[in-house]
């Protein structure tokens, strides 16, 4: 049969030894090699923006009393979600560097 643009067999053109060595992957281990910040080592802390910084980024203090640059995720950028100072939002932090973080929520 034929593969993908990417190279890849489909499933079922597999073979079992090739399906056993993929299932051995699991996402925490795409993440890592994608470098990514997926759900396994990322925390969600809520806070307020007290500075808006340009090119989508601002400056919030979080609820536990640190402060963190942060810029708009993929989603709140598709739907025009404005963030103004003031606003309580909800901030997903990377372990690698604690004081930036990416706003995936605005408060209501």
């Amino acid at each position: 049969m034929g593969n993908n643009l990417l190279g890849a067999k489909k499933g079922s053109e597999m073979s079992e030894k090739e399906l056993s060595n993929n299932a051995e992957l699991n996402l925490d281990d795409l993440d890592v090699v994608a470098g990514g910040a997926g759900g396994a080592n990322c925390d969600e802390f809520d806070g307020q923006i007290t500075d808006a910084l340009p090119n989508a980024m601002f400056q919030a203090q979080l609820d536990n009393g640190s402060s963190v640059t942060c810029n708009l995720s993929g989603q709140l950028r598709m739907n025009y979600i404005r963030v103004l100072p003031g606003d309580r939002v909800r901030v997903k932090m990377d372990s690698g560097d604690p004081s930036r973080g990416r706003i995936v929520w605005r408060s209501k």
